[in-house]
């Protein structure tokens, strides 16, 4: 073989040298003498530049193809396209030539290669080609091919009618949605039985499970389908989407099991779409696409209750206890249990019981928070909610955590929660700095500052004094530092991380934990008896090629997993640091001027979906020694004391925005050896969030061009020009209304009005009107005796 190559490569040179590709094929048989001849012809084929615009046209055309396919089933032998008649006849050839395999694969890939090269080409001289331009309407979408230009360039596309459907019933403001399937497919794989009686499995996170007619549950671990008598489940940690083949979507969150009943989600063109499902337990959320055909079918049943969509997106939530709540954001849902039906519009929810008919709908609030009071009547987000028996709670918060609430609204505005779910355990009055340890005992001493230990203090092994290490902990009313960890610094060979996570896999030389590889080695400390499923809390670091070696795995029991390492910025959009990738909200704590390529250290927490969300990104650009980081609330501004720990502020000092007495503030100040603490910087926790943002949903009642009032908030909104309002804002039009509670107490509008929901008004003829005709104004008309309790099926 390896006289093959060196002949062959001879010949290369030969010919690139300029001797005549008849001298150097003079000795050859006719078969080798025509590969040769072949490649001094690549040599000097000009390959043709890329028109984006056909090639965007080419793409689109071979999108449209993989999917009939996928629709269609398996392509016949008769209709294979020319190429795979090629490649067939390209491989006989080679079989037959009496040279090395490896070589003759690699003349293959150029053949592969010029045959493209003459496709191309030839496909971007074909005139009338066009690019797919596709307009939306509320009820359909239409697709119109647009001329381009010799240049690629889309000539101005024709105009378009579409008459807008409207149900003769109360109806959602449906938002321009396009239909059929937005699951886009990998092509490079087995095709997948896509189709109307199957669903698409995507965005696997954790543990996701499918039960097959067999009854065995088998891990998903890559987009698969699922049919009618199939289940689905997730994990811990873990989520999961179903594409339905006309556009309807169904996320499922983590803990949450569904069966599917009934499956045929034909498309608008093809007939009538029929979803049915069984939600078990936990949590999912749906986006159906909007029918007006009469009789298509999206439904959700529960052991309680059921819910029939009617081209809508809604929540649905099953508890251990069988509790079930239907959360609705847009269009309508039909609720029905115990044998009575509820119509639940955008902006509201209802609850059923076991063996109960389903709650009134009631508007619906939803944010997140500090936590204030807790008790009969919680305070969060600055604002008041009442308790009742069956209101949930997640994580058992306390006053001075983030919580996410979940609730509704009665008819004189007061708040009721339904749902508490711990998002973040307090941060005021913890801390973190880094310095030399210089005593240690009953008492320590770190960066000249005393730091006392406990039973529950975690202390790194073979921390010696004059070691480097890393503190932190709580702030003790009388300002004494309780260390709650102590982490050795010295010659780590990489960046320090701590993270929580499900056990996706677990190898001899690596796990996957949420979705992460983590390398281990000899030196790794595992606790006995994890599995896969578990939840864990990994230590390691984070190696220079970005791997992520871990020093110990043991089981995580908190019921708030978090996360913590060390990295550089990798980038913003998203938020990526040493590779992994992570949300921030709108109380995420972000150090300002913030580059990609800096060092920073991430704190977070991590969401029941697995989703993780940081609390903290801090620069370590600067020395990080002797540097503390506090969070806690301004008691007085000369002097400087915050949470009853006074500062020395100097003219070095950053104090950034408005900084009132009761605000809550971020300081990062320097430990001195006198054990004074000089401010570097000190700025609100998070300005735009204060003491939480909450959005109701609530019909208007009055507005004119300087003001809105809504049925459930007793301050009127005001319009100066920063809130724009999405929707046609008319009385008795539902609006959704986000806003914030300032560390002042002060309440303001913080994002876009959005109308959800506008019922369309039916008037019944009397019967008195001359002519039996009436004078409708605009509005729906019907004759008496027609049936106004019908709706159609959505």
């Amino acid at each position: 073989m390896k006289q093959s190559e060196d002949y062959l490569q001879e010949l290369v040179e030969r010919l690139e040298n300029g001797e005549p590709v008849a001298e150097c094929v003079a000795s050859l048989p006719a078969q080798e003498a025509e590969i040769v001849a072949l490649i001094d012809a690549m040599h000097k084929l000009s390959f043709p530049e890329e028109n984006e615009a056909v090639a965007a046209a080419q793409e689109a055309k071979l999108l449209a193809a993989t999917q009939a396919q996928f629709s269609g089933g398996r392509v016949g032998e008769d209709d294979l396209p020319i190429t795979a008649v090629i490649r067939t006849q390209i491989q006989t050839w080679l079989d037959q030539l009496p040279i090395p395999r490896e070589l003759a694969y690699g003349l293959a890939a150029v053949l592969v290669m010029i045959l493209f090269a003459v496709v191309w080409t030839s496909l971007s001289n074909r005139p009338g080609d066009g690019l797919p331009i596709q307009v939306e309407t509320s009820t359909e979408t239409i697709v119109e091919v647009v001329p381009t230009s010799a240049a690629g360039v889309v000539d101005d596309p024709p105009a378009i009618d579409a008459e807008q459907l409207a149900e003769q019933a109360e109806v959602a403001a449906i938002p321009p949605t396009p239909q059929g399937p937005t699951v886009y497919l990998p092509l490079m794989t087995s095709p997948l039985d896509f189709r109307a009686e199957t669903a698409v499995i995507d965005n696997i996170q954790g543990i996701v499970e499918m039960q097959t007619d067999d009854g065995v549950w088998t891990a998903v671990n890559q987009t698969t389908t699922i049919a009618a008598g199939q289940l689905l489940r997730t994990g811990n940690l873990s989520q999961a989407t179903l594409n339905f083949y006309d556009g309807s979507l169904a996320n499922l969150s983590a803990n949450t099991e569904i069966s599917i009943d009934e499956l045929n989600a034909l498309r608008p063109e093809n007939g009538f779409r029929t979803v049915v499902m069984t939600q078990w337990t936990g949590d999912t959320d749906h986006a159906v696409q909007f029918r007006n055909d009469g009789g298509s079918r999206y439904e959700v049943n529960t052991p309680t209750g059921s819910g029939i969509a009617r081209g809508t997106k809604f929540h649905v939530m099953v508890t251990a206890d069988l509790l079930t709540r239907y959360i609705v954001t847009e269009g309508r849902v039909d609720v029905t249990g115990a044998g009575r039906m509820v119509t639940v519009t955008a902006g509201k929810l209802s609850t059923i019981l076991p063996e109960t008919v389903p709650t009134e709908p009631a508007f619906n609030i939803a944010g997140e928070g500090e936590v204030e009071a807790t008790g009969p009547v919680w305070t969060i987000a600055g604002q008041t909610f009442q308790t009742h028996e069956h209101m949930i709670t997640v994580g058992n918060p306390q006053i001075g955590d983030l919580v996410r609430v979940n609730g509704h609204l009665l008819s004189d505005g007061s708040r009721v929660a339904d749902r508490i779910v711990l998002v973040r355990r307090a941060i005021a009055n913890r801390f973190t700095f880094t310095g030399t340890v210089e005593a240690m005992g009953a008492a320590w001493t770190v960066a000249s500052q005393t730091i006392t230990v406990n039973s529950g203090t975690a202390v790194d092994a073979d921390i010696v004094i004059g070691a480097n290490v890393q503190v932190s902990g709580m702030i003790l009313a009388d300002g004494t530092l309780q260390a709650k960890q102590i982490v050795l610094l010295d010659e780590l060979p990489g960046h320090p991380f701590e993270f929580s996570g499900v056990v996706q896999s677990i190898g001899s030389d690596s796990w996957t934990v949420s979705g992460h590889t983590i390398a281990v080695d000899v030196f790794t400390g595992i606790e006995t008896g994890i599995v896969v499923g578990d939840v864990v809390t990994v230590r390691g670091v984070i190696l220079a090629n970005e791997s992520w070696l871990a020093g110990n795995i043991v089981l995580k029991f908190d019921a708030l997993p978090t996360f913590e390492f060390t990295g550089t910025l990798n980038g913003m959009a998203p938020w990526q640091v040493g590779g992994l990738s992570f949300e921030i909200k709108p109380w995420t704590i972000v150090d300002p001027n913030l580059a990609v390529g800096d060092l920073v250290s991430v704190k977070g927490i991590i969401l029941s979906d697995g989703t993780r969300v940081a609390t903290n990104i801090v620069s370590l650009a600067e020395p990080i020694n002797n540097v503390i980081v506090f969070a806690g609330t301004v008691t007085s501004m000369n002097p400087w004391i915050v949470d009853g720990l006074q500062l020395v502020v100097t003219d070095d000092t950053q104090i950034i925005d408005n900084i009132t007495i009761g605000a809550m503030v971020s300081v990062r100040a320097r430990l001195m050896p006198d054990g004074t603490w000089s401010v570097l910087t000190v700025r609100l926790l998070y300005p735009d969030f204060g003491q939480g943002c909450l959005t109701i949903s609530s019909p208007v009642v009055a507005f004119d061009a300087g003001m809105i009032r809504v049925k459930h908030w007793h301050v009127d909104i005001k319009r100066d020009g920063r809130i724009h309002i999405k929707g046609n804002l008319k009385i008795d039009h539902v609006i959704t209304v986000p806003l914030c509670t300032g560390w002042d107490g002060v309440t303001i509008i913080v994002g876009d009005i959005t109308v959800i929901y506008q019922p369309v008004v039916i008037i019944i003829n009397d019967g008195n009107s001359n002519g039996g005709s009436s004078d409708c104004r605009g509005s729906k008309c019907s004759n008496r005796g027609s049936n106004r309790g019908s709706k159609k099926s959505g």
